[in-house]
């Protein structure tokens, strides 16, 4: 006697005409119950886990993934007047449509961002150091915070991580101090960097392959998080870089780096943008939709004799690699950092 769509036990929608907006409003809250789908900016975003290393990102949400995913969901319903019942029917699209490009979403919690370990919340002093969805900050906090047994904050244990971070870099052959300061630098860049409204990027340079170049730029970026490098290539155009920009920001990786450059740091607009902005927005590759996309990301880039031209001076810090040896296969290194 139980009927079956109760015995689905699953929220229904019923396709009323002229309730349209409440239609859109009852699948927004259901969308909302998934821990998984927020809004960024206009755009339903999803949060992804890496199952090997535990790391997170986001993608857009795009129509054919949000109909499977509400239809997992909850059970629609149109009205059938030759019958006089209500049937089970797939989601209207203009119900989905109406859905995707309203912009304003009441029920969908606001991502602006991934943090990775402890954090600022932006304009405060508050560390946040509990897992989960922050909502002072609309950041994501996807760690476990029992990992992180942080000392008290005494010049003693400041010099005390000053030098464990130093010994880290001791067997890299810079060029002069300067560049072993920043590579601290970058370290301390990459690990708060999601409590940053901006930060410059970091170039690793040398005169020569096998260097340690890509070694010092794995070592930097285990400090953004528990993930590997996006690694992809420097642009070559600007419609390329205004693609990768973008598309690179709404994946909202820990860190991101311009593998084995071959050419200088360029003055792109929108790697420019992407230095100096706390969002960058463009058009979404493939559609009309523009989207808005929040730039804390950690981005270094490695080459052999790159350094960064005009703008890009004032927004990229150099780090340079020297090895004084004849032949450069001799390079060993005993540590592990």
């Amino acid at each position: 006697g139980v009927n079956p769509s109760a015995a689905r036990c699953k929220p229904l929608i019923r396709n009323v005409k002229g309730e349209i907006h409440r239609v859109v409003d009852a699948l927004e809250r259901e969308l909302a119950r998934q821990p998984d789908y927020f809004h960024s900016g206009t755009s339903i975003v999803r949060i992804k886990r890496d199952a090997g290393s535990g790391d997170v990102s986001t993608e857009q949400v795009s129509e054919q993934a949000l109909v499977l995913a509400l239809a997992g969901m909850v059970d629609f319903e149109n009205y059938d007047g030759r019958t006089k019942e209500w049937g089970r029917v797939d989601i209207p699209s203009r119900t989905l449509q109406s859905f995707i490009k309203k912009g304003h979403y009441r029920h969908l919690r606001e991502l602006k961002g991934l943090a990775r370990q402890p954090f600022l919340r932006s304009g405060t002093d508050i560390l946040v150091r509990e897992a989960g969805y922050d909502a002072g900050s609309g950041i994501l906090a996807a760690f476990n915070g029992d990992d992180y047994q942080l000392p008290e904050p005494t010049e003693a244990n400041a010099r005390n991580a000053l030098k464990a971070l130093i010994d880290l870099v001791e067997e890299f052959h810079f060029a002069g101090p300067v560049d072993r300061a920043a590579s601290i630098c970058a370290m301390l860049t990459a690990t708060i960097r999601s409590s940053l409204p901006l930060s410059p990027a970091f170039s690793i340079s040398a005169s020569r392959p096998g260097s340690g170049k890509s070694y010092l730029a794995s070592l930097i970026g285990c400090f953004g998080g528990p993930g590997r490098p996006h690694n992809t290539s420097y642009p070559t155009s600007t419609e390329e870089a205004s693609k990768l920009v973008l598309s690179l920001m709404m994946s909202n990786p820990a860190v991101a780096c311009f593998d084995d450059m071959t050419s200088d740091w360029l003055a792109y607009a929108a790697i420019n943008r992407m230095l100096t902005s706390e969002t960058i927005s463009d058009r979404v590759l493939g559609t009309n939709n523009v989207a808005t996309a929040r730039t804390a990301t950690f981005i270094m880039g490695t080459g052999n004799n790159i350094r960064p031209l005009r703008d890009m001076a004032r927004r990229v810090v150099s780090i340079y690699l020297s090895p004084r040896v004849q032949d450069i296969t001799d390079l060993r290194y005993d540590g592990n950092p």
